[in-house]
């Protein structure tokens, strides 16, 4: 009996390592694949959207809140994001992406290497955040207006202004690039006249 406990304690030891050596492995593999211009960072100790957003403070930010198991999310980050952002190449407005941490179970693969897989194969520019399902909620309750009869899904767009303030808490998703466009031209030109 101690010669079976012993093996079973030796193979566990032996998968956790591999697994953990697998994982930071896949981290830096997906990671060497992405845009020099996709910039990442795990939040996942976050408790307060101003712990992201003060970062650019001065700034117009775009905010995407996303899921790492939304494939939809994906699809506009590769599809339409990158069209997006070559518009407003030279504009002062700040493109960042809030990616919630999925409790949906991930067989084979953790949250942060699916996250880097997927931006990988994305090609969106910008400022790319991998947040926890919590603050995923919270930040949910801070831009979803359910007394308003809108329901919280992924992707969900926000805007905030050079304040730090959200101004706009659900903003026009960039599947429909032309309302998109018009959304942030206004918002534009309305701050380049403050500014004159």
């Amino acid at each position: 009996m101690k010669k079976i406990t012993k093996i079973l304690l030796i193979t566990c030891s032996t998968i956790f390592v591999v697994i953990i050596i697998g994982s930071f492995s896949a981290n830096k593999y997906y990671e060497s694949k992405l845009n020099k211009e996709i910039h990442i960072e795990e939040a996942l100790e976050v408790n307060e959207l101003s712990q992201i957003l003060d970062k650019y403070k001065g700034s117009l930010l775009y905010v995407d809140h996303s899921s790492v198991n939304c494939g939809a999310c994906f699809v506009e980050l590769r599809d339409y994001v990158p069209h997006l952002q070559a518009r407003y190449k030279d504009k002062p407005i700040i493109f960042v992406y809030i990616c919630s941490e999925s409790s949906y179970p991930l067989r084979d693969i953790s949250n942060n290497v699916l996250w880097r897989r997927k931006l990988a194969s994305a090609h969106a520019k910008g400022q790319h955040y991998l947040v926890s399902k919590e603050f995923s909620w919270k930040l949910f309750n801070q831009t979803v207006k359910e007394d308003k009869g809108e329901v919280p899904y992924y992707p969900w767009q926000f805007i905030v202004d050079e304040n730090g303030e959200i101004i706009n808490t659900h903003a026009v998703r960039p599947i429909n690039l032309n309302g998109l466009y018009k959304q942030l031209d206004s918002l534009l030109l309305t701050r380049r006249y403050k500014s004159i």
